[in-house]
């Protein structure tokens, strides 16, 4: 198993054990800066996990892909699935207003717009890559300079909730910083 998901799958389950989930499933929440909170993406272990799993493989034999090698039971320990599109909606829309602001942007500003691009995305395959690369220009443009930030920050995002993942982003900016 690759190290970056076993070390995430560790952080999910110590968060599902940290906010004393008994169950299989956590609902990641999204304040928006209205104060709104709506639901982000969710997480699920155990029997959800598997559930879950076996849906997604009938939705591509669905769609006829081969599914031939995948099993619902996998080394996975935890998945995560999209919020809503209504509340993606909410979410992706709050993050661009961030952007539009022209108060001043900080690393934090930055940080919960990472968060919400993460916990709203468009696409099913490679909007992981887009939106780092997004947040890279907004970075640029909005305070001129990129911030500095883990290679997995779209998996911490999924798994982390919001003030945490501020709090890791901004302190990670400020440790690499030069």
């Amino acid at each position: 198993m690759n190290q970056t998901y076993a070390d995430v799958a560790e952080r999910a389950l110590a968060r599902f054990r940290k906010e004393g989930i008994t169950g299989d499933v956590l609902q990641n929440t999204v304040q928006l800066s209205s104060g709104e909170t709506v639901n982000g993406n969710w997480m699920a272990c155990g029997m959800a996990h598997e559930r879950a799993a076996r849906e997604q493989i009938e939705r591509n034999v669905a769609r006829g892909l081969d599914v031939s090698k995948w099993s619902p039971t996998t080394h996975q320990r935890v998945v995560t699935i999209t919020a809503t599109e209504a509340d993606r909606r909410l979410i992706l829309q709050d993050a661009f207003r961030q952007l539009a602001d022209p108060k001043p942007f900080t690393i934090r500003t930055w940080a919960n717009v990472s968060y919400e691009l993460f916990q709203s995305p468009q696409t099913k395959n490679g909007s992981d890559a887009v939106i780092r690369t997004f947040l890279a220009a907004a970075g640029e443009y909005r305070m001129s300079r990129v911030p500095k930030f883990p290679h997995d920050i779209d998996l911490r995002a999924m798994t982390m909730n919001q003030r945490d993942f501020i709090d890791f982003i901004t302190d990670f900016d400020d440790t690499y910083s030069i």
